[in-house]
């Protein structure tokens, strides 16, 4: 199985949400007419044009801001995606670790869920194309391999050795070489690169990493990258990664440079998507449960709560708590949530009942009509909606303590094939769901 890359994320997130746009022809730099790679002046007592001064690696410190950014935790957290996002200060919790930034423009937020966030221009046409993507990485792939993707099962390179990866990469491929640098109050490791120079898949596309085979990121050929890489510690590490396609728009990494500046971040969390292993799970959705996986699943901790297919984009469990309108109305019973489903064009049909932990549940099979809907429900106030699925099916639950629950499980992508492995994999869960206090 191929990783799930960034591009196919934009394809996934753009049949819910109507929102993304292809990309144009891209056109090429060569890297070697950009940058030639600096020589180190090291201090040795040997002349410095030896052999041993000419292997030694390039790691240039970068100065500390004189004034670094600090997290602001009080600023506004930025749930929606695929939409622009004004200028301001922002705060986002996707990827795990809280982190805000605080910009002077306008800009455009792609995908913005299963651990990644993306930032673009305004007139960006798709990936690549003057973004900022940051992201957990699990695995690299082998830099002497970069055009064969990471397949289950076993580790790739690890995602924390980002100077080994780059140390070890053709020379040819390095821009400017591996720095130390400051992102906020955080070390991070920086380098530029460019991958014009192989053939890779279709002559278009290598491979960087995995985040534990729910997405990836690419290396396209002919596209410049600015990456960053803050080290986690015992959690997976942060990537920043920002791509130009063009010569003329280069401009954009000094841009994504001065976004980087102002970025901090919050009190460490672990990656939001975990692979869990068939068997008994305790997950912090809806106020927190306890439940049996049947087969090998992501558990993806965002704003929605998801339980995903491991092979199929779209295929998944959803699990809201309190669910609300797009005018941010609170849903409080099972009626006025089918009410507001089908006012907003949702095909519905109530089916037979169930009990959840003693507390009984109405069920009921969706579909949307010949129009398909936007984002009707909003899993918080902030924002960040749910859209009623082709195929899906929806446990509606009157909790006495919580609130009003709202469980799908759900297939967007080709909904005949992919409901039935959904729903197969749900009713477990459904059947084994307690509720309990995570303290």
């Amino acid at each position: 199985m191929q990783i799930r890359r960034v591009t196919a994320l934009f394809a996934m997130c753009a049949l819910a949400l109507a929102a993304c746009s292809n990309s144009d022809d891209e056109a090429s730099l060569d890297a070697s007419d950009e940058a030639e790679q600096p020589s180190a002046e090291a201090e040795v007592d040997e002349p410095a044009d030896t052999p041993a001064d000419l292997e030694t690696e390039v790691e240039a410190e970068a100065e500390e801001p004189a004034t670094p950014a600090e997290f602001n935790a009080d600023a506004a957290v930025f749930f929606d995606q695929f939409t622009s996002i004004g200028p301001g200060s922002h705060r986002i919790d996707t990827i795990g670790t809280p982190f805000s930034f605080d910009f002077d423009a306008a800009l455009f937020v792609g995908p913005n869920s299963y651990g990644q966030f993306v930032l673009a221009d305004p007139e960006s046409r798709g990936p690549t194309d003057r973004d900022l993507v940051v992201m957990r990485l699990t695995d690299l792939v082998d830099p002497a391999d970069l055009d064969t993707p990471l397949e289950l099962p076993g580790p790739g390179w690890p995602a924390s050795d980002f100077r080994g990866w780059v140390d070890s990469l053709d020379p040819g491929l390095v821009v400017s070489p591996i720095e130390s640098t400051m992102i906020g109050n955080r070390v991070a490791s920086t380098a530029e690169l460019q991958f014009g120079k192989l053939s890779c898949e279709a002559d278009t596309i290598c491979y960087l990493g995995r985040n534990k085979f729910l997405n990836g990121q690419d290396l396209v050929t002919d596209v410049r990258y600015r990456i960053w890489v803050l080290d986690e510690g015992d959690t997976d590490p942060i990537y920043l990664i920002a791509a130009v396609k063009r010569a003329e728009d280069e401009a954009w990494l000094d841009t994504a440079s001065q976004i980087v500046e102002t970025i901090a971040f919050g009190e460490d969390q672990p990656n939001v998507v975990a692979l869990e292993p068939p068997g008994p799970v305790t997950m912090p959705f809806l106020g927190g449960i306890t439940a049996e996986l049947s087969s090998e699943l992501f558990v993806i901790d965002d704003v929605f709560g998801r339980v995903a297919n491991r092979t199929e984009p779209g295929v998944e469990a959803e699990f809201l708590l309190n669910p609300r309108t797009a005018e941010n109305k609170l849903l409080e019973s099972t009626d006025d949530l089918i009410s507001h489903l089908e006012t907003n064009g949702a095909v519905i049909n109530e089916i037979e009942s169930t009990v959840i932990d003693g507390i009984d549940a109405r069920v009921f099979d969706l579909g949307i009509d010949a129009n398909g809907t936007g984002p009707i429900i909003m899993p918080r106030a902030e924002g960040g909606g749910w859209a009623v699925p082709p195929q899906a099916r929806l446990w509606a639950i009157e909790h006495p303590d919580r609130g009003l629950l709202m469980i799908t499980a759900e297939a967007f992508w080709e909904p005949d094939t992919n409901f039935p492995i959904i729903l197969e994999q749900t009713e477990p869960i459904i059947e084994s769901l307690e509720f309990v206090d995570l303290g």
